[in-house]
C-alpha cells in the first residue's frame, strides 16, 4: 500500500487552523494533515520546533501562509532530512527591514496600549490584506475577525516578535533538497 506523504500546515498572522480548511478538505483523504499554531511562541525557531514535534515519524511536506511561511522555512532548516516538499503562500525569505520592524513595533505598542486596541489593529490589518473585490464578503470578514480573536492580542504580539527576529533564509534555501512551490499574488 502506498502511503501518502504527511502534510504540516502553518497559518499566517492572526490566523488559526481554519485558514487551511479548504486545503484540508481537498488533500486530507488518506493523508496525515496537521495544522500547527504560529501564535504560541515569540520566535520562529521555537514555533518550528513545536511544529516538527507535532508530526509523526518520517518524511513530510510543509506549507506555510504568510508568517507560517517563515516558520515553514525554519522547519526545513531544522529538519531538512525529513522534508519531502515545501510550499510558501504569500510569504518571503528576507528578514524584516528596519522600517518593517518599526511598523511591527508600532502595532505591538498599539495592542499593548489598552482596551479595544487589538480589535482596531485586527480590523486595519484585514482592510490591508483583503482584495477590494472581497471587502463586502461578510462571511470572509467574519472568519478573519474570529480567527484574529482566537489568536488574541498576546498571540499577535508573539507573532510580531517572531517575525521581527526571523533570519534571512535566502542563503540556505537554494540548498534545500526538496520540491518547492511558491505562490504569491497582487
Amino acid at each position: 500500500m502506498n502511503q501518502l506523504t504527511s502534510l504540516l500546515l502553518l497559518p499566517g498572522l492572526m490566523n488559526d487552523a481554519r485558514v487551511w480548511d479548504p486545503v484540508m478538505a481537498a488533500l486530507a483523504g488518506g493523508r496525515t494533515c496537521i495544522v500547527a499554531p504560529t501564535h504560541l511562541h515569540d520566535s520562529i525557531a521555537a514555533s518550528a520546533r513545536a511544529a516538527i514535534a507535532s508530526m509523526p515519524p518520517g518524511r513530510f511536506a510543509v506549507a506555510g501562509f504568510s508568517l507560517g511561511g517563515y516558520v515553514a522555512q525554519e522547519v526545513c532548516r531544522q529538519a531538512s532530512d525529513r522534508i519531502a516538499g515545501l510550499g510558501l503562500v504569500g510569504s518571503g525569505a528576507r528578514a524584516d527591514s528596519e522600517e518593517a520592524k518599526q511598523v511591527r513595533r508600532r502595532m505591538i505598542q498599539a495592542v499593548c496600549g489598552g482596551s479595544g486596541a487589538f480589535g482596531q489593529v485586527a480590523q486595519g490589518f484585514a482592510d490591508r490584506i483583503v482584495h477590494p473585490s472581497r471587502l463586502q464578503d461578510r462571511e470572509l470578514l467574519r472568519l478573519l475577525a474570529d480567527m484574529a480573536s482566537c489568536v488574541g492580542g498576546e498571540g499577535f504580539v508573539r507573532q510580531q516578535q517572531a517575525a521581527m527576529g526571523r533570519a534571512d533564509t535566502r542563503d540556505w534555501l537554494p540548498g534545500l533538497h526538496a520540491s518547492a512551490l511558491v505562490v504569491c499574488g497582487r
